[in-house]
């Protein structure tokens, strides 16, 4: 029969299993993430990676576009010049004389920025097991 300490166990167990598959699930693990869906000339963007610092779509000359994207499924950014039909202006190629660029509103901090709590919990149940196990096998 389980005492209290083995069924306190198992739970942190089943428990840190939940949130890993969680932030697994929310694609949180993914460790790569461009506010403007990837390449896209004429949405300012930011890309974020959990290795490298974010990364902002930028205007190197006045028609002359840095455009920064993931690579793939890995934390790499990469980035191309892509020179703009008619004019780059603010991280985004301008359309038409008429037009300005279209700012993505979606903001970005990195990819792990909106799942905080859920780290911390699972730090805190990992930190748990490794005290518990300590004095368990001091006894």
């Amino acid at each position: 029969m389980m005492n209290k300490k083995n069924i306190v166990l198992v739970f942190l167990v089943f428990l840190s299993v939940v949130l890993f598959l969680s932030l697994h699930s929310q694609n949180v693990l993914a460790v790569c993430s461009d506010s403007d869906g990837g390449i896209n000339y004429n949405v300012k963007g930011i890309t974020a990676s959990s290795i490298y610092i974010n990364r902002t779509d930028a205007c190197f000359t006045n028609k002359l576009l840095v455009e920064y994207y993931c690579h793939g499924s890995l934390d790499e950014i990469i980035n191309e010049t892509y020179t703009c039909p008619y004019k780059c202006s603010d991280g985004a190629c301008i359309v038409s004389s008429g037009g300005g660029s279209r700012k993505n509103p979606m903001e970005l901090e990195s990819p792990q920025a909106n799942n905080w709590i859920i780290w911390i919990i699972l730090a805190i149940v990992v930190v748990f097991l490794v005290v518990w196990f300590a004095k368990k096998k001091k006894k």
